[in-house]
């Protein structure tokens, strides 16, 4: 069966001497690993390729193969030929790496997330029940022609693993295992990557959890579950800015849950929102309502208002949800 988005999207690759790979902000592993995989494959074909995000990578995703080549944009940088932005498909998602696109000849995008009520701002390769971007990635690579190294496949791994809840999640699916078979027949090393990645903790991340955890609301006869992030607990526990990922799924996993969220201040003030429901909420239809998205049942959004103000807006949001 034909796949005219993916073979229109090899098609660009194959036709681009230079390529910008473009992760979206707070990056996880899956766009991370994605794109640092996809630009080993298109460097294998014989063409360049760069990787950008406009945060700092955490200490923990230093584990992916490549992640010290992952760079910011520099204003004095040479134009593309190509940009292709990974794991999300609007310009305004990937923060200040944003200006890269000015300087490609033609930008497109691959992404599994649902697509923002705004609608499409360009073509690219959407498909909603892809586990992850790394799963879509091991299609697009078998595309392209040139095979799955122990690198790519460790990347990819990790890519699928961290957005499948180490495959746990109701987005993982037969395709998704087989994929990972695939990627473990090409040299990933499952036992080392689980352990790096779901077993090891830092001091800075120990104390910070903590503290989140203090902040621990239940609401709405214990169905909705709320945490909370300062950003200067960051600086007050020793931890990265990135070490909040997954501490959302100590709220979600409570008895009785239905909804939870954790909102995370920034450096500028803006809070970011992540939401994980269980059965009932789409959590995709709350998120795209302050202009964020995702999935049914993991999403996020940004609100540009006070940590506690945003705290009561959500409360309210959620709440609301369920009782529809």
């Amino acid at each position: 069966m034909k796949n005219e988005p993916l073979e229109a999207l090899a098609a660009k690759i194959h036709a681009a001497g230079r390529v910008a790979l473009l992760c979206h902000v707070s990056p996880d592993c899956d766009t991370l690993g994605s794109s640092l995989a996809l630009a080993e494959a298109i460097r294998m074909a014989g063409k360049q390729a760069v990787v950008f995000s406009a945060d700092k990578l955490t200490d923990k995703q230093m584990i992916l193969c490549g992640a010290q080549e992952v760079v910011q944009y520099n204003p004095h940088d040479p134009g593309y030929d190509l940009g292709v932005l990974v794991d999300c498909s609007h310009p305004g998602r990937v923060g200040d790496s944003a200006q890269v696109l000015d300087k490609c000849e033609e930008v497109t995008y691959l992404d599994h997330h649902v697509p923002e009520e705004s609608g499409e701002v360009m073509s690219g390769w959407r498909d909603v029940k892809a586990s992850s971007a790394g799963e879509m990635m091991c299609a697009l690579i078998h595309h392209m022609g040139v095979g799955f190294t122990s690198s790519i496949a460790a990347n990819l791994y990790m890519a699928i693993s961290t957005d499948t809840g180490h495959f746990s999640y109701s987005n993982t699916t037969a395709q998704t295992h087989r994929a990972a078979a695939e990627l473990l027949e090409a040299g990933a090393d499952s036992a080392r990557l689980t352990e790096w990645l779901y077993r090891r903790t830092t001091v800075g991340y120990t104390r910070l959890l903590a503290q989140v955890l203090s902040t621990l609301e239940l609401l709405h006869h214990n169905k909705v579950a709320l945490l909370s992030c300062a950003y200067s607990w960051l600086e007050a526990c020793g931890a990265q800015e990135g070490e909040t990922e997954g501490m959302i799924d100590y709220a979600r996993d409570i008895q009785g849950v239905e909804i939870a969220a954790i909102l995370k201040e920034g450096p500028d003030g803006v809070v970011r929102v992540s939401l994980r429901s269980k059965r009932r909420v789409d959590v995709q239809k709350i998120a795209a309502s302050y202009g964020g998205g995702g999935h049914v049942r993991a999403a996020g959004c940004t609100l540009k208002m006070p940590l506690d103000q945003a705290k009561e807006e959500m409360k309210h949001a959620l709440c609301q949800a369920l009782e529809m």
